[in-house]
């Protein structure tokens, strides 16, 4: 049969390479090598599946994807980071640029994370008081749920950086379709350190039910101003109502009163811990998640 040769006593196509692809070859296939999860050059090489490492496919070359960790703008559909004050392409902080033309009012710039003028009064909203009750829950230590070697060890690496970096999201991806028990577990932790969320959790067990009242209003404080924001906003959100001037930044305040000392550097839930100027995040988190979610110590 043309062009075809005989392998294991059958006929079949020749072997994908570069004397028959253009593209690139994903097994013994031939493919343009334009998608996320084979790209490749014009060469007839092996395609390279992008996804594995959280990026995307451009030019026929596995580039970053576009995000909060890479951009200060916003990312439109073509993976670009857009300065983001347009109507067109509005947004901030490595969000998914929103179009905010016609009904949507505009970009409104004066406020931060950018967003369409019809948003405004949603992102963020209005806290309001502390109820009666609220608090930061204590987390069972020892649980066993992650194995150290096999969920956790990788975490220190993949999570350097935080856990809004595409390798620590992918980190997390593998982890929740291999073991959704561990990935239950951390989940709670994996919260940038200026939100304070994932340590007051991890401090939780460890101080008086003064300071954990006070780190529960905080982050009720955090979960009412922002989780109305639109996909990809919500952390930036956090960091503004934390900030200076923020509805939570009182709150956030009062824990350093009724809180005192009580995550000393040395112990296991202060960031400095694990570096005093640039904490490692990874190496928290490993170590916070083999406390609570794994076996110790």
């Amino acid at each position: 049969m043309g062009g075809r040769v005989c392998q294991g006593g059958t006929c079949q196509l020749p072997a994908c390479g570069p004397a028959n692809c253009a593209g690139c070859c994903s097994g013994n296939t031939c493919v343009v090598g334009t998608q996320d999860n084979a790209c490749g050059g014009t060469a007839g090489l092996a395609c390279t599946d992008c996804t594995a490492a959280n990026q995307v496919c451009q030019g026929r070359t596995c580039r970053p994807k576009c995000g909060p960790a890479n951009c200060t703008g916003c990312c439109n559909a073509a993976n670009a980071c857009a300065v983001g004050f347009t109507s067109a392409q509005c947004g901030s902080g490595g969000a998914a640029c929103a179009n905010c033309a016609g009904p949507a009012g505009g970009c409104n710039t004066l406020v931060l994370p950018r967003v369409c003028a019809n948003q405004v009064n949603q992102c963020p909203a209005a806290a309001g008081a502390c109820a009666a009750g609220i608090t930061t829950g204590i987390t069972a230590s020892l649980q066993g749920v992650c194995d150290d070697a096999v969920d956790l060890d990788s975490l220190t690496a993949a999570c350097a950086a935080g856990p809004d970096s595409g390798t620590c999201i992918a980190a997390f991806a593998v982890l929740a379709a291999a073991n959704p028990g561990c990935n239950a577990c951390l989940t709670p932790f994996n919260v940038p350190f200026n939100q304070f969320k994932g340590i007051y959790t991890c401090a939780a067990p460890f101080v008086s039910a003064a300071c954990n009242r006070s780190t529960g209003c905080a982050t009720d404080c955090q979960d009412k101003a922002c989780t109305q924001c639109p996909n990809g906003t919500e952390d930036q959100c956090r960091d503004q109502v934390n900030g200076g001037g923020g509805q939570c930044n009182a709150l956030v305040t009062q824990t350093l009163v009724n809180c005192g000392a009580s995550i000393p550097v040395g112990s296991l839930c202060n960031p400095q811990t694990y570096g005093f100027a640039n904490p490692n995040y990874g190496a928290w988190l490993r170590a916070v998640g083999d406390h609570f979610c794994g076996n110790g110590p």
